[in-house]
């Protein structure tokens, strides 16, 4: 099956989560739906023997497209023998520190 966002939309909640995946092209592409009908977009992966899981967003406030971006990124990255999930905390952290780091700079620059 291939998603679109009329498809997405339409996944019914059911007594217990499930997940969907896309299809041959994006074998790791999945949208999880929660029993409350929460849609999470999933890459699901094998990194050094072990099966991974990693949320790539929540529908809709991250679009079709973008999850497809986020995947390939993924895909990219295991292609370059690094974990996805790995780099997406990287990332996260190094996002942090530039949040913390900036309000100090401009306190100091005051000075």
């Amino acid at each position: 099956m291939s998603f679109t966002d009329a498809s997405l939309k339409s996944l019914p909640p059911k007594d217990k989560r499930y997940v969907v995946r896309e299809g041959k092209a994006r074998k790791g592409f999945a949208v999880r739906v929660s029993t409350a009908g929460v849609k999470v977009f999933l890459h699901i992966y094998d990194y050094q023997k072990k099966r991974r899981w990693m949320i790539l967003g929540v529908f809709p406030e991250m679009t079709l497209a973008e999850a497809h971006l986020k995947y390939a990124e993924g895909v990219k990255d295991l292609k370059d023998g690094k974990d996805p999930q790995a780099v997406q905390a990287e990332a996260i952290e190094e996002e942090k520190r530039e949040e913390i780091t900036e309000p100090n700079m401009a306190r100091l620059a005051e000075l």
